[in-house]
């Protein structure tokens, strides 16, 4: 089984009183694909899936397959929001051949009244930029821990690399690899672009402020919260992420 897992998307979208969920994430049995879920109530109303030619094999195969994953997800909420109430919700697969037709009719949930599609989605948390980095962090819904390094993948006090070891030994062991998805710039080798990288689905992210970098382990209390969302607000509140 491939050790390379690339990070899913969660959305929820507002229709009247009740709420579609929408869900992207990559597997790799019984073959490997990447499948978006529509969800009412827990009940599934469509699953559209993208089949790949083979696993993922390297960290760059695995930030690949992490675009495509975002772009499927994107593409379908818009395509959800954008559908008028007095239609049939249908998905449109996005560009990919198939022998099926490629246009599926999700079926409307069984709710009272009239649906209407509401744009709101329930991915971030309100984080007080004036608080310390800890303190921001200390706001996020399941937040555990945070272990601190240095641009080059050293931790800032050995009972802290400890830790992390007996806790991620994978994650520990990898960690030099994973900092390469923030490269360091030309100009200045000791800075890295900045940004937030899930390590472990809603559990683990890897964290580039551009000065240091840093794990936060997380113990989810909510499957509709957009963990990586609210991580880049507590740790880069003026929104000014380096794009990859």
């Amino acid at each position: 089984m491939s050790s390379f897992i690339p990070a899913g998307k969660t959305s929820s979208i507002r229709r009247g009183d009740s709420s579609l969920q929408i869900q992207t994430e990559y597997a790799c049995r019984p073959s490997p694909r990447i499948t978006t879920t529509v969800l009412h109530d827990g009940r599934v109303l469509h699953k559209f899936e993208r089949k790949l030619e083979s696993i993922i094999e390297s960290l760059q195969e695995q930030n690949q397959i992490e675009e495509i994953i975002k772009r499927q997800h994107i593409d379908i909420l818009s395509t959800i929001r954008s559908t008028p109430e007095s239609k049939p919700l249908t998905i449109e697969t996005p560009g990919e051949p198939s022998e099926e037709p490629s246009t599926h009719s999700v079926p409307t949930p069984p709710i009272d009244g009239e649906l209407s599609i509401d744009s709101s989605v329930s991915d971030s948390l309100s984080i007080d930029p004036q608080l310390s980095l800890h303190e921001r962090f200390a706001q996020i819904p399941g937040f555990e821990h945070c272990f601190q390094m240095d641009n080059d993948g050293q931790f800032k006090s050995s009972a802290t690399e400890s830790q992390f070891r007996k806790r991620f030994r994978k994650a520990f062991k990898s960690r030099l690899d994973l900092l390469e998805v923030f490269p360091t710039y030309e100009s200045d080798p000791t800075r890295r672009e900045s940004g937030v990288y899930e390590i472990e689905r809603d559990r683990l992210f890897l964290i580039s402020t551009g000065d240091s970098c840093l794990v936060i382990s997380i113990n989810p209390v909510g499957s509709q919260t957009n963990y990586e969302q609210i991580i880049k607000e507590a740790s880069l509140p003026s929104g000014a992420l380096d794009k990859r």
